[in-house]
């Protein structure tokens, strides 16, 4: 048989070839998580959730005010990269047009379609490393076509 103190070795585990094969029974007890646990883990997804919806719904009711945080966003990145011999007058230029998008956009007289090409322009200008005096205009130039009366023609500028 087997010494006193020894462990005896287990048993084989059962198989469809083996059906005379004994399993040790599994000790008593609940397996997986804890119900504190399990409760914590769905209040957690259920406010993740909730906060989605509550972001997705801010979004839906305020585009301008986020078009413009992004536009600040841009416009702040773009004010770095620009070249040394990019001249004041096309830096204010551009500052100026980034001005007249932001009142049109709080006067709504920007459709959001629109935007999406100057978004896309953004996105080529932002990857490139230096802007070059060619790219402040271009820029400039959208800008100003974007929000047209700019800030000099307030009154002027219809209300879509």
């Amino acid at each position: 048989m087997s010494e006193p103190g020894s462990v005896p070795p287990p048993p084989p585990p059962a198989s469809p070839f083996n059906p005379n094969a004994v399993q040790t029974p599994q000790p008593a007890g609940r397996g997986g998580c804890g119900k504190p646990v399990v409760i914590g883990c769905v209040s957690a997804l259920l406010l993740a959730a909730i906060v989605l919806l509550g972001g997705i719904y801010y979004v839906s009711k305020n585009p301008e005010r986020v078009m413009k945080m992004s536009l600040s966003q841009a416009q702040a990145g773009l004010d770095q990269k620009i070249a040394a011999d990019v001249p004041q007058a096309e830096r204010e230029r551009l500052t100026a047009a980034f001005t007249s998008v932001y009142q049109a956009l709080d006067r709504k007289q920007i459709k959001l379609e629109k935007m999406q090409d100057l978004n896309f322009k953004l996105l080529e200008i932002t990857r490139k490393g230096q802007l070059s005096r060619e790219d402040v205009r271009q820029l400039a130039e959208e800008l100003e076509a974007l929000a047209p009366g700019g800030s000099a023609n307030e009154a002027e500028a219809p209300p879509e």
